[in-house]
Order: structure tokens, then C-alpha cells, then sequence
């Protein structure tokens, strides 16, 4: 078989996968949280961290031994010194799962994205504080426009409207944005592997939760009437969200070291398609035409500024690989000359 279309198989069984992952994981919470009336979103993110933390246990012992595909997993470490470090990113990541999930237990799915669309504004506006000197293009400025307007305009048009899906959205936004923007400084203390940085994220999250559900009343083991809703096949529900918040790890990771910026974008954008279609069409959540039009501009200004970030980040190698010709350039004169100059 042509190697063109072996690489493009690979690519799109890569981002279908991404797709069933991603999706799956939104309507499996909707489901437990909706279908059988578990009113207890912070309890199933921590559960969904457990499972996490047993696939990182079994994955990071077999790494080194087996090798192989396997070699791709983080073997099991521990250090205190790095550990310490990873902290402030884990209290974000913790707020970030747990007002995602509260967000899905009050939106319908099909305004879930909607409610969530302010990651793009809150991350600009993060980098804004940090480099002050940050210049945003006109387009991008005005993707941002496009955006906002479809979350004002979805949000009126939305005919289940909950203010405590709407602010736990607005919130969730802005941990996604600010994560994003500070996982990378966490990354150096881990040689930027993400899969030793999950080691620690997780482990220190699955500690730091416990206070929380006891604040919040969630820790259902405690609670005879919560106990009771959790029955087998809610509990089996669980469990599944499970693997797939840890399998879509393993989608992301592999969507980027596969495909391209730009696929990566487009993937994004159709998953976000996809996802409203399919959660209408599973959920019969009611769409109103403004709540329509609101997706629609969500979904295609989130597109456009992905976009025109790709094409910012194209000129920037474009401008890194001119300077590093120049720079050999001169470099080779200068051996030139000193070559001349022992003649």
C-alpha cells in the first residue's frame, strides 16, 4: 500500500478516534448525571480521577518493562522537590474538572459548548496580564467578537436556561484558559512530558478533592440516600466516564504528535459540529433558532481564531528558519575570512 495512504489512514483513524473519545465522555456524564438522576458531578469527577490514577499505577509499572507501544507511558515516580512545584497547577486542574462537570449536570449538552466559549477571551486576557506588551490582530479581535456574541446570543436563545449552568460555564472557561496558559511552566519541572506531569496531577488531585466533597457534601458514602441512588449500574456509568477521561489523554497525545496544527484545528472544529448533532439527536434537547444561531458563532468564531493563531505560529517559524539562515550565513563568512586570513 501507498505510504501517502498509509499516513492518511493513520491520521484519520487518529481523529476519529479523538472524535468517539471526546464525545463519548460529555454524553456518558450527561448520561449518569441525567438518566439516572446522580445529582453529585464533584463525586464523579473524583471517581474518574481513581480510575485515572489505576491505569497510571498499571501503565507506569509495565512501561519499563515491556517497552514497546508501552514505552510511551511515564514510568511510576515520586519526588517531593517536583511534586511541591506541580501544586498550584493541580488546584487549577481541580477547579477546572469539577466546573466543567457542574456545567454539564445544569446545561443540556447541546449548550454545553456555548456555556463554555469563553476560553479563547479569558486566555487572551490572561496573556495580556503576563506580557503586557501582547499586540492581538484586528482578526483575532474580532473572532473574538464572533465568539462572545454567540455565547450572549445562545445564551438568550437557550430554552432550558439554568444561572447555575451558565456561571459554573463562565467559571469553567476561565480555568481551562488559565490551566492552558500555565501548564507549560509546569512542564519544565518534568523534561515536558505530559505523562509525568499526570503522575503528580493526578495523584495530588485525587488528595486534594476528598475536602472538597466533604464541604460539599458529596462524598456519598456517607450519605445513606445518595448511597442508594448509587447502584450498580450507576456506579458501572461511573467507572466508564472514567476510562474515557483518562483515554482521551491518550487521544490528544496522539492527535498532536500525528496530525498537524491546522488538523488539529479542523478535527476541533467538526468534533464541536458533531457533538451538538449527536447530543440533540440522543438527549431531544429542544434548540431554539437563537440558540442555533448562538452555536453556529461559537463554533465558526472559535474556528477562525484557531486559524489565524496557526498562520501567526506558521510566521513565526517562517521568521525563526530566516534567521537561523542568516545567522549561518554569516557564520560561514566568518570561517571564510579566518580561513582566507591563514593563507
Amino acid at each position: 500500500m501507498d505510504s501517502g495512504v498509509v499516513k492518511a489512514t493513520r491520521i484519520t483513524l487518529v481523529v476519529l478516534f479523538y472524535w468517539a473519545v471526546s464525545m463519548s465522555l460529555v454524553f456518558m456524564n450527561k448520561w449518569v448525571m441525567k438518566q439516572f438522576n446522580f445529582p453529585y458531578p464533584l463525586f464523579i469527577t473524583w471517581v474518574q480521577l481513581l480510575v485515572a490514577e489505576f491505569f497510571i499505577l498499571i501503565l507506569g509499572f509495565l512501561s519499563p518493562r515491556v517497552g514497546g507501544a508501552l514505552s510511551i507511558f511515564a514510568p511510576l515516580e515520586w519526588d517531593w522537590s517536583i511534586a511541591k512545584k506541580i501544586i498550584p497547577l493541580t488546584i487549577v486542574w481541580i477547579l477546572m474538572m469539577a466546573s466543567s462537570n457542574i456545567c454539564l449536570k445544569f446545561t443540556e449538552v447541546t449548550f454545553y459548548q456555548v456555556a463554555r466559549a469563553l476560553t479563547i477571551l479569558w486566555s487572551i486576557l490572561f496573556q495580556t496580564f503576563e506580557f503586557p506588551d501582547l499586540v492581538v490582530s484586528n482578526p483575532a479581535k474580532f473572532a473574538c467578537f464572533i465568539v462572545f456574541s454567540g455565547f450572549i446570543v445562545g445564551s438568550y436563545g437557550e430554552v432550558n436556561f439554568e444561572w447555575a449552568g451558565w456561571i459554573s460555564g463562565v467559571i469553567s472557561s476561565m480555568f481551562v484558559a488559565y490551566y492552558n496558559n500555565s501548564i507549560k511552566k509546569s512542564l519544565v519541572f518534568v523534561d515536558n512530558s505530559s505523562w509525568r506531569l499526570m503522575i503528580y496531577n493526578t495523584t495530588w488531585a485525587i488528595f486534594f478533592f476528598i475536602p472538597v466533597l466533604f464541604v460539599t457534601g458529596e462524598l456519598v458514602v456517607f450519605d445513606p440516600v445518595a448511597t442508594s441512588l448509587l447502584t450498580n449500574e450507576v456506579a458501572q456509568g461511573i467507572v466508564w466516564t472514567g476510562v474515557l477521561g483518562y483515554l482521551i489523554n491518550i487521544a490528544i497525545f496522539l492527535q498532536m504528535k500525528m496530525t498537524s496544527p491546522l488538523t488539529g484545528t479542523i478535527s476541533g472544529t467538526v468534533k464541536g459540529v458533531l457533538q451538538v448533532l449527536f447530543g440533540w439527536l440522543i438527549f431531544q434537547n429542544a434548540i431554539s433558532r437563537t440558540n442555533f444561531l448562538g452555536i453556529c458563532l461559537v463554533i465558526g468564531g472559535s474556528s477562525w481564531y484557531s486559524y489565524i493563531q496557526y498562520l501567526k505560529m506558521l510566521d513565526r517559524e517562517k521568521a525563526k528558519a530566516e534567521q537561523e539562515r542568516k545567522d549561518q550565513e554569516a557564520a560561514d563568512n566568518v570561517a571564510a575570512v579566518v580561513v582566507e586570513e591563514e593563507k
